[in-house]
């Protein structure tokens, strides 16, 4: 079981060697900006915030042992500090441990509960300002037992307004759940939710109305959650200690997401020889407890996690936790997020003056920012909020082009308003957005966004490369492509058909599927972007790229139809004036360009995907034309069983597939091949082996049939 006497005796010690006055709080990071909100020795502190984001500060004055109290005006503007609980004139009695703090959303009534310690009992107060005074009560006493250092109070309120207080007998280790009613002002009788219990646990309500619990159970090292929902508690174990650890850490904070599930910071200690604290975010889903995430982690045995926070704004996490080293006395205050959907840690302040200067933290989240309270050397509390400094990442920041670029603001404070000019003629708005770079060059992204009062405005640059897909000297950037049932040299006694697909990794084209009787291993498709029009003609319609596609190592005759697939940037086709309907592949042939069957697949991501039917491979374009796409294509066997029928059987000739001047005929690999279902061609029983249906200028000549009659189709 961890000693929980170490830190609270390492502050009794502070305390007799801080200076008198602060030096003021050293934020060190560009992000965070803090107010001093009170001067003077200290012992507890804590901070919330309401609605409105103005902080709401309590301080247990320790040269007195009274509660102290002072709230925001405008943020920054502090009101004069009031006593709002004093007991000095009872002999022995003394007040403030172990404060919690919780602000009502609608009437930004303050509620603070905190132990009190008598020459008889120890008592929990709960000290309120409804109706416009502060009122103390006590809310439970428990007799013949002393405050007991580190021990704290937690407290929530439900949307009724009532607060729920929990705290720990430091005698019986008995967690003890009181509930008071706001409407009576009276509190209702204590009761035992959980044993073996730690000095400080937390509270939080539920989407459901019900209230989450978290502590730490010292005899079993384990963090426990408790659940109420209305009628009963019921107990569940989030975490227990893994290798290297000895126990569960004392610290621990709960809270709930919109999306009604919890999440815990906490901490646990070292035992790997290496001692010293780690910090772990677990979040429970719907099949429970899921595995918990460190965060942070300290090797030293002096070093610790003395305070954690932790609150919700949507889904998001945002969470403090001061770090502590003894040792060489430096201390430090850290922020924490996994809005980025990974918990991501930043300082906030640190300093070398002495160890465990940051105690007594607390975060809340109002306005679209956070609020960090904390006290500071003991002698001052201080209000953290984070400055309006935006930044953004673009992703990524080069590559080929058409090149798809996301961009993604980056602020602690959530922006009213974002602005973008990609540099390409572009605009957009939003924290997120993207942008497709067609050309090459290099292009500057400009974001202005604003906070409703400051605008901050930041440049980045995205450097766009060529964009043609192949090199036509040598093999070199040829994906290898994929083939299926290649091994067959001849149609197999029931008149199989190989089908052979073949990847591309860059654009526009993505594969190529040729249906074939004998498609050797060997057989390579290669596809080459051109710089212009192969010859003095050109396609009607506005053409966005001329292409090159090619077969090598396969017998002419041997190829019955193909499939290309590709894909284009909406933006692109937007960018001519086009819709997705407004697409189709063409094909150069002896008697000129041919516009090929293309339908629209879908879209997906920024991309607009197409695939098309070609009877032959040589040049090609994609070009833009108003309902240029079709409906339907093809199928492969209905193609070859129309045309089977009216044609003689021809023996194939030993030549190979024409290949265009400068095409590549090698490939290297890309990617590994993986089986797909064959297609069966019924072959006349007089068909000889070797034989194949007629030459592909025959299909040709059908398929142009084929495309009249799947245009008339077309709205």
């Amino acid at each position: 079981m961890k000693n929980y006497q170490i830190l609270p005796g390492i502050l009794l010690v502070l305390l007799l060697v801080v200076p008198a006055v602060a030096a003021g709080l050293p934020v060190d990071d560009a992000n965070w900006s803090s107010t001093e909100a009170y001067t003077g020795t200290t012992n507890w502190s804590v901070v919330g915030t309401g609605t409105d984001g103005l902080a709401h500060v309590v301080v247990q004055n320790a040269d007195e042992l009274k509660l102290m109290y002072r709230n925001e005006t405008p943020p920054g503007v502090l009101s004069a500090v009031v006593e709002i609980a004093d007991r000095s004139t009872e002999p022995g009695t003394t007040l403030g441990y172990g404060p919690a703090i919780a602000v009502n959303g609608t009437t930004n009534e303050v509620y603070v509960s905190h132990f009190i310690n008598t020459t008889s009992a120890l008592e929990v107060g709960l000290a309120s300002n409804g109706g416009g005074s502060w009122t103390n009560v006590t809310v439970d006493t428990m007799n013949g037992i002393a405050y007991q250092p580190g021990y704290r109070t937690a407290m929530t309120l439900d949307e009724s307004g009532d607060a729920h207080i929990i705290f720990t007998n430091p005698s019986s280790d008995e967690l003890t759940y009181v509930r008071y009613d706001v409407g009576t002002a009276t509190p209702d009788i204590p009761e035992i939710i959980g044993t073996n219990a730690g000095p400080v646990s937390s509270i939080a309500p539920t989407t459901g109305g019900g209230l989450v619990v978290s502590y730490d159970d010292t005899a079993a090292d384990r963090l426990m959650v408790i659940e109420y929902d209305g009628s009963s508690w019921k107990a569940e174990t989030a975490y227990t200690i893994g290798a290297g650890e000895t126990a569960i850490g004392t610290e621990n904070a709960i809270a709930v997401g919109d999306d009604g599930y919890a999440r815990v910071l906490f901490t646990a200690a070292r035992s790997d020889g290496i001692a010293g604290d780690r910090l772990y975010l677990v979040e429970k889903t719907g099949s429970g407890w899921g595995a918990a995430i460190l965060v942070d982690e300290r090797v030293s045995a002096t070093t610790y996690f003395p305070g954690v926070d932790i609150v919700m704004n949507g889904n998001s996490v945002h969470g403090v936790y001061a770090v502590s080293d003894v040792t060489n006395t430096t201390s430090s205050l850290r922020y924490l997020t996994d809005s980025s959907g990974t918990p991501e840690t930043s300082p906030v302040a640190d300093s070398t003056d002495a160890a465990y200067l940051f105690a007594s933290l607390s975060i809340s989240y109002a306005q679209a920012m956070p609020l960090i309270g904390t006290g500071y050397s003991n002698n001052a509390v201080y209000v953290i909020r984070p400055v309006f400094n935006p930044t953004f990442t673009s992703t990524p920041a080069s590559g080929d082009a058409p090149l798809s670029v996301t961009v993604t603001v980056h602020s602690i404070v959530t922006p009213t308003g974002v602005t973008w000019d990609f540099g390409n003629g572009d605009t957009g708005t939003g924290t997120t957005d993207s942008t497709i770079y067609t050309d090459a060059g290099t292009y500057t992204i400009r974001m202005t966004a604003t906070d409703g009062t400051a605008t901050v405005t930041k440049e980045q640059t995205v450097s766009v490369t060529g964009g043609a897909l192949f090199s036509d000297s040598g093999s070199s950037g040829l994906p290898e492509p994929e083939i299926h049932r290649a091994s067959s040299t001849e149609p197999d006694a029931d008149g199989n058909a190989t089908l052979a697909s073949f990847s591309f990794s860059s654009d526009p084209v993505k594969t190529i599927e040729i249906l074939g009787y004998v498609i050797p291993e060997e057989t390579t498709a290669s596809v080459l972007t051109l710089g212009g029009a192969p010859d003095e003609t050109t396609p009607s319609g506005t053409v966005w790229k001329y292409l090159e596609m090619s077969l090598a190592g396969i017998m002419k005759n041997d190829v019955l139809g193909a499939y290309v697939s590709f894909r284009i940037p909406e933006q692109v086709v937007r960018s001519y004036g086009y819709g997705p309907e407004d697409v189709a592949l063409v094909h150069l042939t002896d008697d000129g360009w041919e516009r090929l069957p293309t339908i629209f697949e879908k879209k997906e991501g920024a991309y607009l995907y197409y695939r098309a039917y070609t009877p032959g491979f040589s040049y090609f374009a994609i070009i833009f034309d108003e309902k240029a796409s079709v409906r339907d294509l093809p199928e492969l066997k209905q193609v070859i069983e129309e045309n089977m029928s009216s044609v003689d059987e021809q023996t194939p000739t030993p030549a190979p597939e024409n290949t265009p001047a400068g095409a590549n005929t090698t490939a290297t690999p890309e990617s590994t091949a993986t089986p797909i279902p064959s297609v069966t061609v019924p072959v006349p029983e007089t068909t000889p082996t070797h034989k194949a249906p007629a030459p592909l200028a025959g299909i040709v000549t059908a398929l142009g049939t084929c495309a009249a009659w799947f245009a008339c189709r077309r709205e």
